[in-house]
């Protein structure tokens, strides 16, 4: 069943509000947790870091419950515009998404920083590593929370039929990865977890009663990207080939099948 042209406009509207709400969302948890080593100004010394990585945690887990409120408010518009359900209960409560612990994940910066001094004793702050690394961190905990909160919502609503994940060039300021074009032709069932990579930018959209949102979004960026890269990009795209691996902390994750570099489509 096609959906009508009142249904294309509100869903536009809240992939919009996705966009807005995601880009504020992400840069607020990564500022949290990036402040919490602003102080360190001994990364060898034990007090101090153990304090940074204790706070950044609990930045990184506080950001989480707003991710998930805000991707239950997403899917609930989704759903009542496509299919005229309502999604009364709260945001489900989530776990911290990594099979690990929060405190041993954000002591990665602080190891980084360690290994760096080893090597040039002299390295200034800002070349540390340490502040880029807690970014992508957060960045890839907020997304791990997302995705686990959309599978929840899809689980007890008991309308979706599948789901699509869906590229946002907006959000990726290099371009959008050929990984996840090539991805984004495939569909998922309710129970698998959609594969990421770092700093991957895509969302997902249910699959209700055979409408599928998501591959007309894909398309329609697609054929923009197109017109606005000069160049091989299609050409290079059709030879984007990716496999999922498996990965004990992250889940399910893209990565290419072969050496050759992965393409970005859009990126500068």
């Amino acid at each position: 069943m096609a959906l009508s042209s009142q249904q294309q406009s509100e869903l536009e509207g809240w992939l919009a509000l996705y966009v807005a709400n995601v880009t504020d969302l992400d840069a607020r948890v990564v500022d949290a947790v990036q402040a919490a080593y602003a102080d360190v100004d001994d990364w060898f010394n034990p007090t101090l870091t153990l304090a940074a990585a204790t706070t950044a945690a609990a930045n990184a887990r506080a950001g989480l419950d707003l991710q998930s409120g805000f991707m239950t408010q997403f899917l609930a518009g989704i759903l009542d515009v496509l299919a005229g359900v309502t999604v009364t209960r709260r945001a489900p409560t989530v776990d911290y998404p990594r099979r690990a612990e929060p405190f041993d994940v954000y002591s990665r910066p602080v190891f980084t920083a360690r290994e760096t001094l080893r090597a040039v004793p002299d390295t200034p702050a800002d070349l540390l590593g340490a502040a880029d690394y807690a970014a992508v961190l957060a960045e890839t905990d907020a997304l791990l929370a997302r995705r686990d909160a959309a599978l929840a919502i899809f689980d007890e609503t008991g309308v979706v039929n599948g789901y699509r994940r869906v590229i946002r060039p907006e959000l990726s300021e290099t371009g959008t990865c050929g990984l996840c074009i090539a991805a984004a032709a495939r569909l998922y069932k309710t129970d698998e977890l959609m594969p990421i990579h770092t700093r991957c930018k895509c969302t997902v959209l249910p699959i209700v009663d055979g409408n599928d949102p998501a591959a007309g979004f894909n398309i329609a960026d697609l054929e923009a990207l197109y017109a606005a890269t000069p160049g091989t990009s299609r050409r290079d795209l059709a030879k984007t080939r990716y496999r999922i691996r498996r990965d004990g902390e992250l889940g399910p994750l893209l990565i290419p099948s072969d050496r050759r570099g992965v393409p970005r489509l859009g990126a500068a």
